[in-house]
């Protein structure tokens, strides 16, 4: 049941039915305010993960996270971690 899914951790979260629209909707907005330069390599990395053999997966994943921490984006995460305000990402 969904219960037994949250605790083993199947799923992130369980709501009752009324609020999943709202939970849902919550959830969205958040992801739309992250850093699309970093989401975009998650996306690609998903599916690079199924034709890759391991250690070809590993160097194109820490490629993938170079590249994003030279983004303006991951200087922006920085600073907002140590100022504690949310990080207003661009996309650079």
């Amino acid at each position: 049941d969904a219960a037994e899914a949250e605790k083993i951790g199947l799923v992130n979260r369980v709501v009752p039915q009324d609020e999943l629209k709202k939970v849902t909707y919550a959830f969205a907005e958040r992801l739309a305010k992250g850093p699309p330069i970093a989401y975009g390599f998650i996306k690609s990395m998903v599916y690079k993960s199924e034709h890759l053999d391991l250690l070809t997966y590993l160097d194109a994943e820490a490629a993938a996270q170079t590249i994003c921490t030279q983004t303006g984006d991951a200087k922006e995460g920085v600073w907002a971690f140590i100022e504690k305000r949310e990080a207003k990402f661009k996309g650079e």
